[in-house]
């Protein structure tokens, strides 16, 4: 990683915490989950029980390590959310992932919101039993493991040149509670 980009990775973890926070949600900052086996750059805990583990993501990690990571999480009760700048990165359909544009850490710094530009989806939460509509997520189809799962949809574009017809920049929001 260069010291731009742990700079950035810096301002856009304070970034998460503190739009998250202002929109009234509890967050914490590399803190380890309750099994340790995760250690998301932001957890944001959310009402109804579904938390996200939030990462920034500036550098094109292994297919590998996103699937394990984002696996750590969902076995902590994580739903996973990788935030990146660059939509050829390996979590782009691996993972739940957000693009914003290409911005520096200063930019992110003096920013009260960023705008998504693609790859954005919209957040389901069930509790997991028997009858619930949707299967369970650690595999107890029959039973339900009785646990809150999160699972996203997709409801936005999922690639920078398909966000608008003429191939530029969407305009959804970035901050929680944001009406896009």
């Amino acid at each position: 990683m260069t010291p731009e980009e742990s700079d950035r990775h810096k301002a856009m973890k304070e970034f998460l915490a503190r739009t998250c926070q202002a929109a009234g949600l509890t967050t914490k900052a590399e803190t380890a989950t309750k099994n340790r086996s995760a250690r998301p750059d932001v957890t944001v805990f959310a009402d109804g029980g579904v938390n996200l583990g939030c990462e920034a993501q500036f550098y094109n990690a292994s297919p590998s390590t996103i699937l394990r990571r984002t696996r750590a999480h969902a076995d902590d009760g994580l739903v996973s959310n990788w935030i990146t700048h660059d939509d050829t990165f390996h979590l782009v359909d691996r993972a739940h992932w957000m693009l914003i544009r290409d911005v520096t850490w200063r930019e992110i710094n003096n920013a009260a919101d960023l705008p998504l530009v693609g790859g954005y989806r919209v957040l389901a939460s069930w509790h997991c039993t028997a009858a619930a509509d949707r299967p369970c997520l650690t595999g107890r189809p029959k039973t339900g493991c009785g646990k809150q799962h999160g699972l996203t949809s997709e409801v936005g574009c999922f690639r920078r040149q398909e966000c608008s017809p003429a191939g530029g920049y969407g305009t959804e929001s970035l901050r929680p509670g944001s009406s896009h």
